[in-house]
């Protein structure tokens, strides 16, 4: 593992304790539509990845 793996793990760790509203409130929304385990694990690990994203995005910006 390679410090930027390293970095991204506990990075998700930490956004998932933040809760980020706005994604969990769209997801929340399509959860009504389909509520299958598997449709919410995999959008589970998109809202980490979309946090992941936005992180290292706002960081390229400063």
């Amino acid at each position: 593992m390679n410090p930027t793996q390293i970095l991204g793990k506990n990075l998700s760790k930490w956004l998932i304790r933040q809760k980020p509203k706005y994604f969990y409130a769209k997801a929340l929304d399509r959860s009504k539509e389909n509520d299958s385990k598997f449709n919410r694990i995999v959008r589970y690990r998109g809202i980490v990845d979309q946090c992941y994203i936005n992180f290292w995005s706002a960081l390229l910006l400063i």
